[in-house]
């Protein structure tokens, strides 16, 4: 249990709302909360998924207190549940049934109405069923605006409430001989009733859009077969530990994230990276939960578990998605907070004019009525969080995760991409080519203690040197073990150390240099690597090789050549983004000759090459490429520590979901298989998003600007307003949904 009353450290809770049914609602909830309670830092509504994320030094309890002043109800969201599961649906159940029952008693009304059948009773006939439309299904409208009014605000739920109220009030008032005219029992049933077939079918495609957070939920099994002594039994996911024993049989999914200790199988990794082909596994293989092993058994030990798992992150970020707000959504909830004002005043104005030029007072109640349904804000709420809500899921699906609205909206806007070049272009697995030992040790030693000093780095060239030397040297005793003093790893450079007293340096040449190793040391191993290559006459197979330099005591002592091939997406990729007239820049703290062979061969303009960069000298590129052209969104994609600065500079960030974790947490979305060509689609995916934001503004907005002339002239009957406005809302949800087959 949240204990409501509790005021946390610059906490984040998430709160369910019930009572929201337009844009205005959302201002006014957003208002309430950043007034009336001290240590709110920030608060974001959503209308489509029905809940408030507030953060700050709060008490949920007078955030509470502060919504329901407001006149709605809200309730602190339990750790782990799935809300749009929890209390949608039943909400959805409810509208259905309440709908259902409205039809049923309108449809003789409608139907007496319009046929103009005329037998002794009929009004009272009408007057009847329109009573149980107004008090069985419409009740919800009428204790939503008086909640309203007792805190002297309106919404959607007041606009139709007047409106339905004005037409069954009218027409009671007349067949009570009150007033003189014709009934609208008809109307004030109608209005109900399509407004609730509004709200069912937008439920029901709200509750779609929901779809894939609950597909992504539904990846985690319910029980694991667990290791207990020489057995294993069947336990709860809710119960395993880190360093536990699982077995996953075929056709079952992955729990946790762990290594498998034995067997062998394959697993289809699609729901979490969007690749298609299952991955082979086997022991020393680490898996990933929300997969599915497909053939064999494997055992696997746990290593992240519950909230720690790759999946947890992935549901977790969709939902930080979802609830989360663009620009343009924020500018659309200011302009819904005047607008019910507004329209309320439209309609007093109407029925006055009508009055004023002496038309029958039941047309200008008709007018009136007609501009108060017509131009509820449902759409104009539901135009950017639905779409946002489908996208942000189907970038899930598609191995994208995006960390919050705004970086949905900035990607399609990007005109230069920085790409850094191993582990993004690259496969970022190199592997030793050659290695060059010029010092007393023997080869062997030389290896193993450049990997000791290497094992201490996150480097992926590092990774690559110890993984050789644990090939090399898997059958030594490992006695020769260097004692490492005063170790220093520097980002985008290298390693300082001392190792059995002398002063040892890995890392670029010009690291070295930096660190006072000798310039004639450096050439002298450079032209003997050459001749040892049979390239003495060409540096083409030298210089397009990574070097990974070491020094001893201010003399260069050995150089190690590593291949990193590029990835298979790479070159197709930067042609894409060249196509969407995106540039791509290439930032890179390797080599200038490794960086313009990489350039080459995946189509990088030589201009838009720098190499030999540290973390710090990449963030100043992408400022000085921003001061020459104010107009620049920029981009970057990285994978490492060194590339933070640089991620955490940029407009968008995207990291590789193979990378360290500080790059992932710097950046705005994560490529969750390090496909390179997933940024392409993340860029792709948010020009499509937005252009079906603009499609729903402008439906929405269009809507209103042309129909409450039209009510309020006249020419647009009340039945015919309320089906025009619960169609309104349909289409945009409906629109927001072809994001879910986005490819």
């Amino acid at each position: 249990m949240i204990d409501t009353k509790a005021i946390s450290h610059e906490s984040m809770v998430t709160f369910f709302i019930e009572g929201m049914h337009c844009a205005s609602c959302v201002n006014r909830i957003e208002t309430a909360v950043r007034d009336q309670v001290p240590g709110v830092r920030d608060v974001r509504v959503n209308l489509a998924t029905h809940q408030a994320v507030v953060e700050g030094a709060i008490s949920p309890a007078e955030i509470i207190q502060a919504i329901e002043h407001a006149g709605y109800r809200a309730s602190v969201t339990p750790d782990g549940l799935d809300t749009h599961e929890a209390t949608t649906t039943p909400d959805y159940i409810a509208t259905r049934n309440r709908f259902l029952l409205s039809t049923l008693l309108t449809l003789p009304v409608f139907i007496m109405s319009m046929a103009h059948l005329d037998f002794p009773g009929v009004e009272w006939i009408q007057f009847g069923l329109t009573t149980g439309v107004m008090v069985c299904c419409g009740y919800p409208f009428f204790t939503a605006a008086f909640r309203q009014l007792r805190h002297v605000q309106a919404n959607m739920d007041t606009l139709v409430a007047l409106g339905t109220g004005m037409a069954y009030g009218a027409s009671v008032a007349t067949l009570f001989g009150v007033l003189k005219g014709p009934l609208y029992f008809e109307s004030a049933a109608v209005i109900i009733t399509l407004i609730l077939l509004g709200r069912f079918l937008e439920a029901k495609a709200k509750d779609q859009a929901g779809d894939a957070l609950r597909n992504l939920m539904a990846l985690q099994p319910e029980t694991v077969h667990l290791k207990q002594d020489s057995a294993f039994v069947e336990i709860s996911i809710h119960s395993i530990a880190p360093g536990n024993i699982l077995r996953i049989l075929p056709g079952e999914k992955v729990p946790v994230d762990g290594v498998v200790i034995s067997g062998e199988s394959s697993i289809n990794e699609a729901a979490m990276t969007g690749e298609s082909l299952p991955v082979e596994k086997q022991a020393g293989s680490k898996v990933i939960s929300g997969t599915l092993n497909t053939t064999g058994s494997l055992d696997i030990e746990a290593i992240q578990v519950g909230s720690e798992t790759a999946l947890a992150r992935v549901i977790e970020s969709v939902k930080a998605a979802q609830n989360s707000k663009p620009p343009v959504q924020r500018l659309v909830d200011k302009v819904a907070g005047i607008f019910v004002p507004v329209v309320m005043g439209i309609a007093v104005i109407t029925f006055l004019i009508w009055w004023t030029l002496e038309y029958p007072m039941q047309l200008g109640v008709q007018a009136a009525v007609a501009v108060l349904v017509i131009a509820c804000p449902c759409a104009l709420g539901l135009a950017t969080p639905t779409a946002i809500q489908v996208a942000s899921g189907r970038g899930a699906q598609l191995g994208i995760l995006f960390q919050e609205a705004q970086s949905l909206e900035l990607a399609g806007k990007l005109t230069v991409l920085g790409l850094d070049k191993t582990g993004t272009l690259t496969q970022g697995s190199p592997a030793v080519h050659t290695i060059m030992n010029r010092t007393e040790l023997d080869d062997e030693t030389f290896l193993g203690w450049v990997a000791a000093l290497e094992s201490r780095s996150e480097h992926p060239l590092a990774k690559a040197i110890v993984a050789y030397a644990q090939a090399e040297l898997k059958n030594t005793s490992g006695d020769d073990e260097p004692k490492i003093e005063q170790f220093h790893a520097v980002p985008g450079g290298g390693i300082v150390a001392k190792v059995d007293h002398e002063e040892w340096v890995v890392g670029s040449k010009a690291f070295l240099l930096s660190q006072a190793v000798t310039q004639s040391s450096l050439e002298k191993i450079t032209v003997e690597t050459k001749k040892r290559l049979g390239n003495a006459d060409t540096d083409t197979t030298l210089d397009t090789m990574t070097q990974v330099w070491v020094g001893i005591n201010d003399e260069a002592a050995g150089v190690f050549l590593i291949k990193d091939p590029l990835k298979d997406t790479s070159k197709d990729a930067v042609g894409q983004l060249k196509q969407m007239s995106i540039q791509p820049v290439l930032l890179t703290g390797d080599r200038q000759e490794v960086a313009n062979a990489i350039a080459e061969q995946v189509g990088i303009d030589p201009s838009a090459v720098h190499a030999g960069v540290s973390p710090e000298e990449k963030q100043r590129v992408l400022a000085t490429l921003k001061q020459q052209d104010k107009n620049v969104v920029m981009g970057m994609v990285g994978d490492g520590i060194n590339d933070a600065p640089a991620l955490a500079a940029a407009d968008v960030s995207m990291a590789m979901g193979t990378g360290a974790d500080v790059a992932m947490n710097t950046a705005d979305m994560t490529l969750v298989d390090g496909d390179v060509a997933k940024a392409v689609t993340a860029i792709r995916l948010s020009r499509r998003t937005m252009q079906i934001i603009r499609q729903n503004l402008f439906w929405a907005f269009i809507y209103n600007v042309l129909a409450i002339p039209l009510a309020a002239t006249g020419m647009l009957h009340p039945m015919i307003a309320a089906g025009a406005m619960a169609a309104s809302s349909v289409c945009v949800v409906g629109n927001s949904l072809r994001l879910d087959k986005f490819k």
